[in-house]
């Protein structure tokens, strides 16, 4: 279903508009416009649990050809792939918003640090695209040129992406963005990024110019950003943000309207390249909440990978069952409670039972005889 352009998105090419067409139960593809790299096909995979290997945990990949990543240039792209059939019947996932942003999002300086590099962000969300169209495909942008939406505007529809899930439903480790305006983006929700993320990225050094006299300090780190993305003279007002730590693969929390409505994992294009010249990847777990809004497997584990025979970089979420994280009685606690019930269940027979009947009396005894005996 054709996906509408944004308020926030002057100048990324139309989404593409060709379905996703299922190859087999378990896979889709669509051929996508990669910008200088041009047409090529991108697929979503679902592999059930057992395979390759009999004790393998079910996984959902997309696969996307390396060298065309790479060279996909300046423009930024935007797409979704549907998710193959079997994952829609087990997966707690819809489809998948892939979007290649040539020079990153906030946090940025303008000079490499936070999130201003080449990145890709996946994004797998539990709703399908015709509710995304309804509720997160526009918001009030924060400012001209950037990508976020604007916490201050007053619009229903831009409010709810700034209402974020309580504590029980919100990924243990994971926070929405407290600078910049935060980072809430169409088409994807607010992102929830790792604690450790906003930790390292902080920004500081700010001389702000006249023109942003009473605006908060990351405003003039914004401007440089902007700057770099529109091609602009740089101008440099001493912000400077933290790198993205190592291996620079984020996974994050999406939500809307006060619920999480999926799970995503960005990626810098530098770890695309270190993929193909074969640097090693550990895979990234993904932060779990006590409870959940997304029903089925969901995401556990982040993996990326390089084939070198396909030619093609692999993103996978491996899944689980949801289980609850930190709640719940300790263990301790179910086996006093499984022992109180086993001597409850025995007091119960017992008295059921009755007192025990007396034995008949023999003939001739004086109990016989209607006497008693003394």
């Amino acid at each position: 279903m054709p996906r509408r352009p944004t308020k926030a998105e002057p100048s990324p090419p139309p989404p593409v508009v060709l379905p996703s067409e299922a190859v087999s139960p378990f896979e889709t593809s669509l051929d996508v416009d990669l910008g200088d790299a041009g047409s090529q096909m991108v697929t979503a995979v679902f592999i059930p649990s057992g395979f390759p290997s009999l004790d393998a945990e079910p996984e959902l990949r997309i696969n996307m050809p390396a060298q065309a990543l790479i060279a996909m240039g300046s423009e930024r792209v935007t797409f979704a792939v549907d998710m193959p059939p079997a994952a829609l019947a087990r997966t707690g996932y819809d489809h998948v918003v892939v979007d290649y942003w040539p020079t990153g999002h906030q946090p940025a300086d303008g000079a490499g640090g936070g999130y201003g590099v080449p990145l890709l962000s996946l994004s797998f969300l539990s709703k399908p695209m015709s509710w995304c169209d309804e509720h997160i495909s526009e918001c009030v942008e924060l400012t001209d040129g950037a990508a976020g939406c604007n916490a201050s505007a007053p619009a229903e529809d831009t409010r709810a992406f700034f209402e974020l899930p309580s504590a029980d439903y919100t990924p243990t480790g994971m926070a929405p963005l407290k600078t910049f305006g935060g980072l809430a983006l169409p088409n994807i929700g607010n992102l929830l990024i790792p604690e450790a993320d906003g930790a390292a990225l902080t920004c500081g050094g700010v001389q702000p110019p006249v023109e942003l006299a009473g605006k908060p300090p990351w405003a003039a780190c914004l401007a440089q950003s902007l700057s770099v993305k529109d091609g602009a003279p740089h101008p440099d007002y001493g912000c400077r943000c933290g790198k993205w730590p190592a291996p620079t693969v984020s996974p994050v929390g999406l939500a809307y309207g006060g619920a999480i409505i999926g799970h995503g994992v960005m990626l810098s294009m530098a770890h695309v390249q270190g993929l193909v010249d074969g640097t090693a990847s550990d895979p990234v777990p993904f932060p779990q909440a006590r409870a959940s809004d997304i029903a089925g497997l969901i995401a556990d584990v982040v993996e990326t990978s390089y084939d070198a025979a396909l030619g093609h970089v692999s993103v996978s979420f491996v899944l689980r069952e949801h289980e609850p994280v930190g709640g719940g009685a300790p263990a301790w606690a179910w086996v006093c409670l499984v022992i109180a019930l086993v001597a409850c269940a025995v007091t119960c027979f017992l008295q059921c039972q009755g007192p025990p009947k007396a034995a008949p009396a023999k003939e001739g005894s004086p109990a016989s005889d209607g006497h008693q005996l003394l």
